[in-house]
């Protein structure tokens, strides 16, 4: 099950201090999820960052996978296209993955083509039904002797059934990452959003850069 639960936040405007990202560990009583996680401390903190400098390009050969580009699917394409990623959208709707052209985001056909383009793919779908059944199908689409895919949720799911989840993918075609977002699409466009994460944290830290450009 999952690992770990940790806290990034974004300090607000209004406190008039540069803006910074903060890692919180939170005590695993505490945690949202506490029954599926491990008593011990999440060891992994990430360190507070000055403001981050979203002109950089990430030196990543592979694009950066997207499904669901709904509202908070494109506020979270704002995010990681302000961040420098390169990015490639799927959603069952065309149109929405192609309204994602002006910020520079290439549209996928499938499920299937991000698992084989992508290395890591972010989850923004309407609910855990949909979020089983993406990861089921990016598991069964990810290449043979291709390393495991990182999935990252950003929905809002039933935490029994995502942990089940997360317990049942096969670790050598895809890893779970779990970050629902606490706010609105217009927050987390703005950066102004919270995320909790849950998951394996060699799994949560090969992948922060993406978390934290997100929230």
């Amino acid at each position: 099950a999952l690992a770990g639960q940790r806290r990034w936040c974004r300090q607000s405007e209004s406190n008039r201090r540069p803006t910074a990202y903060k890692a919180v560990a939170l005590p695993t009583a505490l945690c949202r999820r506490a029954a599926h996680y491990s008593a011990a401390p999440v060891a992994l903190l990430l360190p507070i960052m000055a403001t981050p400098d979203f002109s950089r390009t990430v030196m990543n050969p592979r694009p950066l996978g997207l499904a669901g580009c709904g509202l908070m699917g494109s506020a979270c394409a704002q995010r990681l296209r302000g961040a420098g990623f390169d990015l490639l959208g799927y959603d069952i709707d065309p149109a929405k993955a192609a309204a994602l052209a002006p910020l520079g985001a290439g549209v996928a056909a499938s499920l299937a083509e991000l698992a084989t383009r992508c290395d890591t793919v972010v989850l923004a779908v309407f609910n855990t039904d949909q979020a089983d059944a993406a990861c089921d199908a990016l598991a069964a689409a990810r290449p043979a002797g291709e390393p495991p895919l990182t999935a990252v949720c950003v929905s809002t799911c039933d935490p029994d059934r995502i942990a089940a989840l997360a317990a049942r993918l096969p670790a050598a075609r895809l890893r779970f990452v779990e970050m629902p977002v606490s706010g609105t699409s217009d927050q987390t466009a703005r950066g102004d959003a919270l995320g909790l994460v849950g998951g394996d944290p060699a799994a949560a830290e090969a992948v922060k850069d993406v978390l934290q450009a997100i929230c």
